[in-house]
């Protein structure tokens, strides 16, 4: 028989208190205290009789809608939307149940030293919930403060594939996510990455298995093992043409070109064709390959 739960707010805690008949999954705390999703925040279990609590410590977070109340630009947006499709990945990775996420806005929330957002999970077997990511997902634009400086013609698309879709389908929401994403970067990088002189520096490839230094030489720099790629990668595990990296607005960003062994950040995998802001010292790996994203001015010597 499943079994419900009780949510509390207490001193910057959440605490999360089960019905006699729900059980701890003891392999699921142990991947939650080995930090393996770094989304997820580690809960403390107190065991009063036979009723199982759960506490969660909130300290250095905030709700995640006091974080997205002040003016969201686009690829902030974009960001946020594709944070948890990643984190579902992982948790189908480590056989976690999707279900088990806490998706109510009020306790969602968002590190202020790491920006990133910290869902909680229910490490517990017989539970009595449902799947709660379509309507998440369906109502984040409704708690969103977006830029007054930007086109927002995209979150209006963004709320009609709600609509228009009664199926849902996580593929086709990545790619719509994905062209809404492309459509303003891409239509800048001829534009903005061939005026040198807003450039004060360049982006560099650190190959950490050779220790070759590559200067980003071009305004789309595409990398795969095709001989007609700008950087060539000599290994099976890569694609043809794997990724490239791409320079708009004073921002370098990598692309993962639909391949088969991914393209990762600092060991995270991206989300094909939608491009994710690269930032100096991040790890970038091409498959098995692994590179140090760096900026540096041109022709200097390290």
């Amino acid at each position: 028989m499943a079994g419900k739960i009780k949510i509390h707010s207490k001193d910057n805690r959440i605490i999360i208190i089960c019905q006699k008949n729900i059980k701890i999954n003891t392999r699921e705390i142990e991947v939650l205290k080995k930090n393996s999703i770094q989304e997820l925040i580690v809960p403390t279990v107190s065991m009063v009789g036979n009723k199982i609590k759960l506490f969660y410590d909130l300290t250095g977070y905030v709700p995640f809608v006091d974080a997205i109340e002040n003016s969201v630009k686009k690829k902030e947006f974009v960001k946020t939307v594709m944070a948890l499709p990643v984190l579902l990945d992982k948790l189908e990775t480590q056989y976690m149940q999707k279900n088990n996420l806490i998706l109510d806005m009020k306790y969602v929330f968002f590190n202020l030293k790491t920006g990133m957002m910290k869902y909680i999970y229910l490490p517990l077997i017989h539970l009595d919930k449902q799947d709660e990511t379509i309507d998440f997902l369906k109502i984040l634009p409704y708690y969103t403060v977006f830029s007054p400086s930007e086109d927002v013609d995209y979150v209006a698309e963004y709320i009609r594939f709600f609509r228009d879709n009664i199926t849902f389908s996580m593929y086709d929401f990545k790619e719509m996510v994905q062209k809404i994403s492309a459509r303003g970067v891409q239509s800048n990088i001829l534009k903005q990455s061939n005026d040198d002189t807003v450039r004060k520096k360049y982006g560099n490839l650190l190959d950490l298995t050779t220790g070759e230094k590559i200067l980003i030489s071009k305004s789309k720099y595409v990398i795969g093992k095709n001989e007609d790629c700008d950087l060539v990668i000599n290994s099976s595990h890569v694609s043809r043409q794997h990724a490239y990296i791409m320079y708009s607005e004073g921002t370098y960003y990598v692309v993962d070109m639909g391949s088969t062994n991914k393209t990762f950040i600092d060991d995270v995998p991206i989300v094909k064709g939608i491009p994710t802001e690269l930032h100096n010292g991040m790890q970038v790996k091409f498959a098995d390959r692994p590179y140090r994203f760096f900026l540096a001015v041109k022709g200097a010597v390290d």
